[in-house]
């Protein structure tokens, strides 16, 4: 049957069409090759208008006919993954109240309830009051599909309703009395960026820096290398382009640091000991945090060097060690104990770790590079994470002239650009099941391997090997990389192969962390039966540097509270200027750093990216809108 339907979603295609009902949702988008904006992902869709079904993942494969029923409209809402259930079950208490006038106690009950989690006013307690709220519903046609749509997003988003009344945080960014500006929001340490931005205004570079690093002790680190989430959520970028949120970070810390006086206070000593295994991102940061706070901690590292991924796989054209060891020695000045060459379960047990401290924390890291079984045992074959600590270590990698990188994140951006600047090299292509613009690696690191002759096949996926010495390798095409319930699961098309010849294949395809030391027992099971032991950064989630770091603080929260603390100690208030904006602001567009031009890339590991001028710094400094006053504070006039 052909019906005309509404499309609605954020999409490239919105509007009326004639559709039919014999369709899946998933079907609508791919015959009339619907894409959504930015690149995200569907995750759901609700079908027959507001109290229509809602359905996510694998049962968006159910046709359209079998959703529809006697209260739907011709209406079809794909959901994306900025969806927010919380103020989607917010908007249906306020069309019920609004728009449907059904103005009885038991739905004002319910409108107080998940607006008292909106805004930040609820505790767990009352959330879990939710199904006694729902009970209590009239006895109304309209009210009983409400209360349906309501308890299936409850069960399926419960984790994103606790974030919001335990931690007051919505991810998304849709819920703004949550939030102070959406970049902080977006940033997973939610550092003040508009604070940080405004004090470099003033030229007070170093209370900027002390600003970061209430959040961020490896804010320097994280100027150069950070994913920035944060520019994808800047609100000026609904308007034309983001603001270079890490390039005024970057700028800010090197002034921060120049005359290597930077000083940081600390609590007094409380007497407890805090043991830390591993000196990556997250055991520094949380290292900072808990030694600040007044513990005195003891952090053992396996390898003669600080930094974990940071200074063993990222290729200095990207981080030079001398920046790791400049927020690394900030750190041990405050009395951080690093055990370099200490490896737990070998030099020092666990148990000893843990009957000589009020606390453990396993902060090891991902340090094994995934392999794939089928071509693992071919001597040709290298693992990403084995390569680029042989290349940072000065070993002889022999790769040949012809190398393929399979993988698609910044571990395949950052093999290929290495690769391709050993002197043998010719030749080298980045295999990702992705297509280039789903690719999980950053924009800027595909841009700058493109702009270094990296060649890329994307949208195929290892099919075949053969040979020894000299490898021909066949490519399917991927016609999916992810399953309607997300899950990892390619399916390859036999139909379209690509075949390259190549001397090496450089495999960056994950990687997992080493917890030998515990038996290799999974590692939430092993959490919750030990006491005082906690866990964070890659070794609970693959994750992101600034991420990782975002864990440690939170970790350190618990660890405190735990002890009997009060809170961790992050120095004084820092006052946040608050001047008013140019009125230029609106007519400069963005100003990327500059990209030093290689002639000659063999060889060639220099920093790539050039830090700001002061001119271009102040430049692109007020283009930032102070969204964290401007957008969601109230202004209160005199009458």
């Amino acid at each position: 049957m052909i019906s005309k339907f509404n499309i609605m979603g954020n999409l490239s295609l919105i509007g009326e069409l004639d559709i039919d009902t014999q369709l899946t949702p998933i079907d609508i988008i791919r015959e009339n090759n619907i894409q959504v904006v930015l690149n995200r992902k569907i995750i759901g869709v609700q079908v027959g208008g507001v109290f229509g079904n809602i359905v996510f993942g694998s049962k968006m494969d159910t046709k359209i006919e079998n959703m529809l029923d006697e209260l739907s409209k011709n209406y079809i809402f794909y959901i994306d993954e900025l969806f927010c259930p919380v103020d989607y079950v917010r908007f249906l208490s306020r069309f019920l109240i609004r728009e449907m006038k059904l103005k009885t106690k038991s739905i004002y009950n319910f409108n107080e309830w998940i607006e008292n989690i909106v805004q930040g006013k609820s505790s767990i307690s009352q959330f879990n009051e939710y199904e006694n709220v729902l009970n209590n519903f009239d006895n109304i046609i309209v009210l009983d599909r409400a209360k349906i749509i309501i308890l299936s997003l409850i069960n399926k988003f419960k984790d994103t309703f606790i974030e919001h009344v335990e931690e007051k945080k919505c991810s998304t960014g849709i819920c703004r009395t949550l939030l102070l500006a959406q970049c902080i929001n977006a940033c997973p340490a939610e550092i003040h960026i508009p604070g940080y931005v405004s004090l470099m205004k003033k030229n007070d570079y170093k209370s900027g820096y002390a600003l970061m690093r209430k959040s961020n002790p490896l804010s320097l680190i994280c100027g150069k290398v950070c994913a920035r989430p944060c520019e994808d959520r800047c609100r000026r970028k609904e308007i034309e382009e983001n603001v270079g949120v890490r390039a005024l970070q970057r700028y800010v810390c090197i002034n921060a640091l120049e005359n290597k006086n930077f000083e940081e206070d600390k609590a007094k000593s409380n007497g407890k000991k805090i043991s830390i295994i591993g000196a990556g991102p997250a055991g520094l940061s949380i290292a900072y945090f808990l030694q600040r706070t007044g513990y005195q901690i003891e952090l053992y590292e396996k390898s003669s060097k600080s930094g974990g991924v940071l200074s063993h796989y990222i290729p200095s054209y990207r981080l030079e060690m001398s920046d790791i060891m400049e927020e690394v020695n900030l750190i041990t000045k405050l009395g951080v104990n690093i055990h370099y060459n200490t490896e737990v379960g070998k030099d020092i047990s666990f148990d000893e770790l843990k009957k000589n401290s009020d606390a453990v924390v396993i902060a090891v890291g991902a340090n094994i590079g995934r392999t794939i079984d089928s071509i693992s045992s071919n001597k040709n074959v290298f693992t990403a994470l084995d390569f680029l600590s042989n290349i940072k270590q000065n070993n002889k990698v022999n790769i040949g002239k012809r190398v393929i990188v399979i993988g698609g994140g910044d571990v395949a951006m950052d093999s290929a650009r290495t690769a391709i600047r050993l002197d043998d090299t010719e030749n080298v292509t980045v295999v990702s099941l992705e297509e280039f613009e789903q690719m999980p690696a950053s924009l800027e690191e595909k841009k700058l391997a493109k702009s270094e002759n990296i060649n890329f096949l994307s949208g195929h996926g290892l099919d075949n090997i053969k040979g020894d010495d000299k490898l021909t390798i066949q490519f399917s095409k991927c016609l999916s990389v992810f399953d309607l319930d997300g899950k990892f699961s390619p399916i390859l098309s036999k139909n379209e192969i690509k075949t390259i010849e190549a001397d090496t294949i450089i495999l960056a395809v994950g990687q997992y962390a080493d917890l030998g030391f515990i038996g290799n027992q999974n590692i939430k099971e092993f959490l919750n039966i030990e006491k005082n032991v906690y866990a964070i950064g890659d070794v609970i989630r693959a994750s992101t540097a600034i991420a990782a770091i975002s864990d440690a603080k939170k970790v350190a929260i618990k660890i405190d509270k735990s002890l009997g603390g009060t809170g961790l100690y992050l120095g004084d208030e820092i006052d946040i200027p608050d001047e008013p904006l140019s009125i230029k602001s609106w007519d400069y567009q963005l100003k990327d750093e500059s990209i030093r031009e290689i002639n000659n890339i063999k060889g060639d590991f220099d920093e790539v990216v050039h830090t700001y001028t002061k001119e271009d710094a102040s430049y692109e400094a007020t283009r930032c809108m102070r969204c964290d006053r401007n957008s969601t504070q109230p202004l209160f006039l005199r009458k």
